[in-house]
């Protein structure tokens, strides 16, 4: 609490005199450690509130801005606003633009679920099959359930995000095993995601950081069951401007951005041997470790009013 204070001060000495942005950050989770601040300029943040109503988020929305993004750090955000709908009508009748506004649920079994459907890669496991068969067993939410699990249990529960693994709580709790040793219980558990392990010989993990149509494509080797960029190396990365083209790995991961409707976030996906891209985890508040350089002075340039001062 003392270093949110702190932080909060020094963000509001720092904007004194200063013209307020046009872009309202609705927000909830650890805003200083956070995109949004670093690469939207001038965000204005907006603290979320469980529950209020599309008149309550407006009527706390300064009167000039242009656009509104969403950034909720929890996987299921459903439940959040009972009427978000509403919500999206009145900001478009304002002429107000809206990011993330599709992404809702990024749930594991959701994710894999709908990839599925939409006849894309996907690495839903079924209990029966070929018993030697690698599986992952994880936790249905992101980063285990953290952030759920430092709710309230009752505002847990209004959201419905009650069933939060108690045997994980971090990636590192994450098995892998073969199908015939995943206990019989973790494929009903509604707290837990069983997939297919996939995997490539050379061990490589890519993550796309997603700042409208301009994207971070990072990749790094992790010798852990588990691939993990905090515990990787041999990193690269480039930076790319979908409207500029892209290769056929942006292309595929692309497909699967434009089904979940996400502008701005990050997804960690496998290239298997044959070099189909499988996604494994989608977060629209993914966690931040630069707060300046090259990909975040590129990421800036992303949105309309700094696009518009570039051309002038």
């Amino acid at each position: 609490m003392i270093r949110e204070w702190f932080w909060d001060f020094r963000d509001r000495l720092r904007s004194v005199g200063q013209e307020p942005g046009r872009i309202a950050v609705y927000h909830w989770g650890d805003w200083h450690r956070s995109y949004p601040k670093y690469v939207v300029p001038g965000a204005v943040r907006v603290d979320a509130r469980p529950g209020e109503t599309a008149a309550q988020i407006l009527a706390r929305l300064p009167a000039r801005i242009e656009g509104f993004l969403y950034h909720l750090d929890l996987s299921d955000t459903s439940r959040f606003n009972p009427d978000r709908a509403g919500l999206l009508r009145s900001l478009d009748r304002r002429g107000v633009r809206v990011w993330n506004s599709a992404v809702v649920d990024v749930r594991s079994r959701t994710v894999q679920r709908r990839l599925r459907d939409a006849g894309l890669p996907n690495v839903l496991a079924e209990a029966t099959g070929d018993p030697d068969e690698l599986m992952i067993v994880k936790s249905n939410y992101n980063y285990g359930g953290r952030s759920e699990r430092l709710l309230p249990p009752k505002l847990r529960a209004r959201l419905g995000l009650a069933a939060i693994p108690s045997s994980i709580r971090s990636k590192w709790d994450y098995r892998v095993m073969r199908r015939k040793e995943v206990p019989e219980e973790a494929w009903v558990d509604q707290s837990l995601a069983v997939e297919r392990y996939v995997f490539n010989r050379e061990r490589r993990l890519h993550r796309f950081r997603i700042c409208l149509d301009r994207w971070a494509v990072s990749s790094c080797v992790s010798s852990d069951p588990v691939t993990d960029f905090t515990r990787a190396g041999r990193f690269q990365e480039e930076l790319v401007d979908l409207r500029e083209g892209c290769n056929g790995l942006v292309r595929q991961a692309a497909r699967a951005a434009e089904l979940f409707g996400i502008d701005f976030g990050a997804m960690d996906a496998i290239v298997d041997d044959a070099g189909v891209c499988h996604i494994v985890d989608i977060n629209p508040t993914p966690s931040l470790r630069q707060t300046a350089g090259p990909r975040i002075d590129f990421m800036r340039q992303a949105w309309p009013e700094q696009a518009e001062l570039a051309r002038a």
